[in-house]
């Protein structure tokens, strides 16, 4: 028996004595965590490893990022594997860098952007969930438990997907797409060190960090920079939604004193018992 998940993995996520729900690991992040998505599909226990093929044809009900990886995962039975099905919205997530400006991240990491402010608003940071999370949102869809906001999160939205926000990877080339006009996507700074693929350089075997493709096929990640990609000595503007300014995160912030001197004159002390102690 294998000792960890891996892509591509198909598994049952039992309910009860009668209905058990399928899903699939269906994209990695990173060396130890996995997108789970769960399809909108109810099986009897006895029958979900005859039912992998439908059940993964079905409309896409949940999906999130888990950090669990070594097998076995509570709540989770591997029962196959199978090749992960196209056109999956892998969800774009929120991050505030250290100067607090929000950026866009695709579902894997290896791609940003300056977020606009529309991004910065409706997009959430990464959260990765326990599989008994999981297990208990697919309960209440079949109303076995009370329904919660906090389940909310784990559907996923097209708008909010990576490939809206980023166009789709194809060949090991990342690509954007935005109304009808394709650009290949730039090496991102992070770090200190490129990452990221280029036209025809996957991101795997890129092992000195240094980008090799021809400098006309990557884009500016500055903010309010055009991506242009040169073909034939003209330069094609692809439509991306870049920010024209850097936006910066909300962060509260109050000095010791300030913060003191608002709170201890309305803070009620502590009434005084007598002989206490005593």
């Amino acid at each position: 028996m294998k000792a960890r998940l891996e892509l591509g993995d198909v598994f049952a996520v039992p309910l009860d004595d009668t209905r058990a729900g399928i899903g699939q690991v269906v994209a990695t992040y990173g060396q130890g965590a996995f997108y789970f998505a769960i399809f909108d599909l109810m099986v009897h226990p006895d029958d979900a490893i005859n039912r992998v093929d439908e059940a993964l044809a079905a409309p896409l009900l949940f999906l999130a990022p888990s950090l669990d990886a070594r097998l076995p995962v509570p709540y989770l039975t591997v029962i196959g594997e199978r090749p992960v099905r196209e056109g999956l919205p892998l969800p774009a997530h929120r991050e505030v860098d250290a100067e607090n400006f929000v950026h866009v991240v695709d579902f894997s990491g290896r791609r940003r952007r300056p977020a606009t402010d529309d991004e910065a608003r409706r997009l959430q940071n990464r959260r990765f969930i326990a599989p008994l999370r999981l297990a208990r949102a697919m309960r209440a869809t079949a109303g076995l438990e009370p329904w919660t906001d906090s389940y909310a999160a784990l559907i996923p939205d097209e708008e909010l997907s990576s490939a809206r926000l980023f166009g789709t990877e194809v060949g090991g080339s990342a690509r954007m797409a935005t109304d009808g006009q394709t650009v290949v996507h730039s090496w991102v700074q992070t770090g200190g060190q490129p990452e990221g693929p280029t036209d025809g350089q996957p991101a795997d075997g890129q092992s000195s960090g240094q980008a090799t493709g021809p400098a006309e096929d990557r884009t500016d990640d500055r903010p309010g920079a055009q991506s242009e990609h040169q073909t034939g000595g003209q330069a094609t503007t692809a439509g991306v939604a870049w920010a024209p300014e850097p936006v910066r995160a909300y962060r509260p912030t109050a000095v010791t004193r300030e913060w003191w001197d608002d709170w201890h004159p309305n803070t009620p002390r502590r009434p005084v018992v007598a002989g206490a102690g005593a």
